[in-house]
């Protein structure tokens, strides 16, 4: 197998979500051997299919080809840098090294007759429109994606909701004592810095506009909440810190990802004793979210660092160790 020479191709290539085109092109003439179907999803992307119809458990990898626009500070993001045991570049940990793991471990076993799926999704870092436009196809035993894990097993990941919050004031003229909805927002922010919740809460944007010498007498922020219980009173609890607020569902695109744990079942306990590390449980959402509602779903990938900003890393040694992993699982299930 071939990773980290395809690897290295994947991340010279600029695929912004939502701009996969480049890549996609790459990537079918890659998987030529494997009749690669391509799904579009948008005038702009699509996703890509491949499938090995073969005896055993049927398994599917699934990663995304997109990673996040460069950030400022970046030098060459396209150009990978080999640093040691590093390889820095935009999307060299989440998640172009799963990606390359995912496809050359398809190829191989596809080539022992395995029964594998391999779905390669756009838009992840997005609104993960991908993965929602192939959800009603997919299908499998165990569904595992690489995403950068620090070699650590995820089987649990939270859910995410956005909110607007808009947030009103009597306003006034701007040379005279008044109440400005932006000062009320920036209450309403800093108490929020004060609560304890389960997950996370964050501030993605905040925005008035005032017309004239006038306090602002409206105020609009998103908050971004993950959390990992199925019902979550963020709404009651941001209500009771102001009278001044109402509180609505961001409209996105896609569903909201849900949280979930993954169950144990027989085939997810054999790899699990493949594992080198305790299970972990990801902060963040996904694909897997999504995955997640239509098979056991499993995240394992190497280890990396500075995800989407300048500077982002994966370590060369660590993606061997997590295909080992991956190979070990795979030859005894498949008693190759």
């Amino acid at each position: 197998m071939n990773i980290e020479g395809l690897l290295l191709d994947l991340l010279r290539i600029p695929s912004s979500m939502g701009e996969e085109n480049e890549k996609i092109t790459f990537l079918e003439k890659y998987l030529s051997d494997y009749s690669p179907q391509i799904e579009k999803v948008s005038d702009s992307t699509a996703n890509i299919w491949c499938r090995s119809e073969g005896e055993g458990p049927h398994i599917v990898f699934c990663a995304h080809m997109d990673t996040v626009p460069p950030a400022p500070g970046w030098i060459n993001p396209h150009s990978p840098l080999l640093d040691g045991d590093n390889i820095i570049a935009l999307g060299s940990a989440d998640m172009q090294a799963g990606l390359a793991l995912s496809i050359e471990l398809f190829k191989h076993y596809s080539d022992l007759g395995a029964n594998l799926t391999l779905l390669l999704t756009c838009d992840e870092e997005g609104w993960c429109r991908g993965i929602n436009h192939a959800l009603n196809r997919i299908e499998g035993d165990l569904c595992f994606i690489p995403e950068p894990s620090s070699e650590a097993p995820v089987l649990k990941a939270p859910g995410r909701s956005l909110y607007e919050v808009t947030i009103t004031a009597r306003g006034g003229h701007a040379t005279e004592p008044g109440t400005s909805a932006l000062v009320e927002a920036s209450n309403l922010i800093l108490n929020l810095e004060k609560l304890e919740v389960d997950g996370s809460l964050a501030i993605l944007s905040l925005h008035s506009d005032s017309l004239g010498l006038t306090h602002p007498q409206e105020a609009k922020l998103i908050l971004d909440r993950h959390h990992y219980n199925e019902s979550d009173n963020i709404k009651e609890t941001l209500i009771s810190l102001s009278d001044s607020i109402s509180i609505t569902d961001y409209e996105r695109p896609t569903p909201s990802p849900k949280p979930y744990s993954t169950p144990e079942t027989d085939l997810v306990k054999k790899f699990l004793s493949y594992c080198t590390k305790e299970q972990e449980t990801t902060t963040s959402v996904g694909d897997f979210n999504f995955v997640a509602t239509k098979m056991p779903t499993v995240i394992l990938g190497p280890e990396g660092g500075n995800w989407h900003a300048p500077g982002e890393w994966v370590s060369r040694s660590s993606i061997d160790r997590v295909s080992q992993i991956y190979v070990e699982f795979l030859n005894e299930i498949l008693s190759v």
